[in-house]
């Protein structure tokens, strides 16, 4: 349920979804007399739409005590990251885009080509969408290469498979239409194969 409630929510905790870092985090809100975490929905300017409860283990929470930003509806959003060595850049994007543009200028996301691709279009730095998206796409080929490696080939097709026309055959398809629609209530009973 979301709240459009004026009520202002501090920020209280961080929540990393993916366990992993660098990353954008999401910032987990709380109001007076609330007893859950709530999480910004943005519009499309970027400022606080509304706010949605955080369903999620307390436990996966990482408490925020040293600040504590308060929003309301309409106010810009507060963004988080976490860099590598476990610390967080908190604040509205005018904030932490100047310390995420030195990271970016001194390489420090070359080991997380996503996360440097996610950094540069945050950050609006068209300078460096190329060589981003090319180690985004250098990094997905290393691990779709990985991932053939360890797939299991297919030894025999599914027994439904010689029913299926082949792709682009319009023509053969046609020719057996009458055959799938008599057997199409016939599970059993498999039309003939061309």
């Amino acid at each position: 349920m979301m709240t459009r409630s004026t009520i202002p929510h501090r920020l209280a905790a961080i929540y990393n979804p993916t366990k992993t870092s660098p990353a954008f985090v999401f910032p987990a809100f709380v109001f007076a007399g609330a007893n859950t975490h709530y999480i910004q929905n943005l519009d499309a300017d970027g400022n606080v739409e509304s706010f949605e409860p955080l369903d999620v283990n307390h436990a996966e929470l990482v408490s925020i005590t040293d600040i504590s930003p308060v929003v309301k509806i309409g106010d810009p959003a507060i963004w988080a990251f976490q860099v590598g060595d476990g610390a967080f850049l908190i604040g509205e994007e005018q904030e932490i885009v100047p310390q995420l543009d030195e990271f970016l200028n001194n390489g420090a996301f070359h080991g997380a080509p996503l996360t440097e691709l996610e950094v540069v279009e945050f950050c609006k730095r068209a300078d460096m969408v190329r060589p981003a998206l090319q180690n985004s796409f250098s990094y997905m080929s290393r691990i779709s290469e990985k991932a053939a490696t360890y797939s299991r080939p297919i030894t025999k097709p599914h027994s439904r498979y010689v029913n299926f026309a082949d792709y682009g055959d319009a023509e053969g398809y046609r020719q057996r239409q009458d055959d799938l629609r008599r057997h199409a209530c016939e599970p059993d009973e498999p039309p003939s194969a061309v």
